[in-house]
C-alpha cells in the first residue's frame, strides 16, 4: 500500500473531534476556534465553514443518512444542523453543566446527550421534545452511544462507570467500574456483540455487548511496546513488552517481577481464545501465592575466597513451599536447585 497520508491545517486552535460524512468523502471537524468545517477529505481542501458559534464546540455527531449535524457546548444547550436545510437549526436546551457527548440513533429519529449534569438524556430528532431522562451516574457524561439495533444506550462518565440503559423501560441493566478515571470514548463492534472502551489510564478495554465479561485489555508504552491482559491476569506481550507486566498483592503494597509468575500467566493461547468468545478458557485462573522471602544469612564477612565452593545459609519465609532456588553471582546465574 503506497499511499500518502494527508495533513491538513484545519482550526488556528486544537481540534477537539472530528466525524465522517457521506460515505467517508467528507469530514467535519469542530475546535476551540468555535467553528466548525467541512473538508473534503480526498483532496484535503476545505469545503466550506458551516457554523462559527459563541462558544467552545465539546462533541459533534453526524446521522446515518448524512442529513443531520449535531454539536454541544460547555454551555446548557445542544444544536442540531439540518445539512439539506441550512436554515433550519434546532436548538436543545435541557443539561446544566455543559454538553459533553452526544450520538444519533441508527433510524436517525432520536439523539442522546450525555451532560455535566450527570445526565442522559433522550430527544426526538424533528421536534427537540425531550422523550425521556436518566440520572444515574454519578459525574459528568464523556461518552454516549446506541447500540447496533437502537435498544440500548452504552454510556460513560468522568468517575469510570459505564452503564448500559434499556430504552423503552429506561432501566439500567447494568453499570460496571470500566477504568480508573474517566470514560473517553465508546465504540461498538461491526456486529454489535462486542464493544470497546478507551479511559483515562491509558488502556482500551473489549467487553460483550451485555457487559458481562471483559475480554481484554490493551496496554502500550512510549517505547511501542505493548502487553495484552486479561481481568484475571494472563497476559502476552511484544517481545520487550515483559517490563509493562507485575505482579501486585490485593493491598498494592508489594509488587514482583512477571518471572516468577510466568508460568502460570503468560498465555497466549488462553488470549486468543477470550477474544474468539471463548470466556471459560483458563478458568478458574491458578492459585498463586506471595513469593517466598529469602535472607542470606552470615554472608557478610565473606569478602573474598579461593575456594570453588562455600556455604550459603538462606532463611525462607513463604506461604507455599519452595520448588525452585536460583542463586545468581554478579547477576549471574550460578545455582539452580529444583
Amino acid at each position: 500500500m503506497n499511499k500518502k497520508n494527508k495533513i491538513i491545517n484545519a482550526h488556528y486552535q486544537g481540534v477537539v473531534c472530528v466525524k465522517y460524512y457521506q460515505n467517508g468523502n467528507y469530514i467535519f471537524s469542530a475546535g476551540k476556534d468555535n467553528t466548525i468545517i467541512m473538508w473534503d477529505i480526498r483532496t484535503g481542501h476545505k469545503k466550506k465553514n458551516l457554523v462559527r458559534l459563541d462558544f467552545e464546540v465539546t462533541c459533534i455527531a453526524v446521522s446515518s443518512n448524512g442529513r443531520y449535524l449535531a454539536f454541544g457546548s460547555k454551555g446548557k444547550t445542544f444544536k442540531v444542523f439540518d445539512l439539506s436545510n441550512e436554515m433550519n437549526e434546532i436548538k436543545i436546551d435541557g443539561h446544566f453543566r455543559g454538553v459533553f457527548a452526544l450520538a444519533f440513533s441508527r433510524d436517525d429519529r432520536y439523539i442522546i446527550s450525555g451532560g455535566g449534569d450527570n445526565a442522559i438524556r433522550l430527544w426526538d430528532v424533528k421536534t427537540g421534545r425531550q422523550i425521556k431522562v436518566n440520572q444515574d451516574h454519578n459525574a459528568t457524561v464523556t461518552s454516549v452511544l446506541f447500540s447496533n439495533d437502537d435498544r440500548y444506550i452504552l454510556s460513560g462518565s468522568n468517575d469510570g462507570i459505564i452503564q448500559l440503559q434499556d430504552i423503552n423501560t429506561g432501566s439500567v441493566l447494568k453499570r460496571i467500574k470500566g477504568t480508573v478515571g474517566q470514560i473517553n470514548s465508546l465504540a461498538f463492534s461491526r456486529k454489535g456483540n462486542f464493544f470497546v472502551s478507551a479511559g483515562a489510564d491509558a488502556t482500551i478495554r473489549k467487553w460483550t455487548a451485555d457487559l458481562e465479561n471483559e475480554v481484554i485489555r490493551m496496554h502500550g508504552s512510549r517505547d511501542g511496546e505493548w502487553a495484552t491482559t486479561t481481568a484475571d491476569g494472563y497476559y502476552k506481550t511484544s517481545p520487550e513488552g515483559k517490563n509493562l507486566v507485575h505482579w501486585a498483592t490485593i493491598d498494592n503494597i508489594e509488587t514482583f517481577s512477571f518471572e516468577q509468575f510466568e508460568t502460570f500467566t503468560n498465555k497466549p493461547t488462553i488470549i486468543a481464545r477470550r477474544i474468539s468468545g471463548d470466556f471459560a478458557a483458563g478458568k478458574p485462573f491458578p492459585r498463586l501465592s506471595r513469593p517466598a522471602n529469602l535472607e542470606l544469612q552470615n554472608h557478610m564477612g565473606l569478602v573474598f575466597t579461593s575456594q570453588q565452593s562455600y556455604v550459603v545459609q538462606l532463611k525462607i519465609k513463604g506461604e507455599a513451599i519452595v520448588k525452585t532456588l536460583r542463586l545468581f553471582t554478579n547477576g549471574r546465574p550460578t545455582v539452580e536447585r529444583i
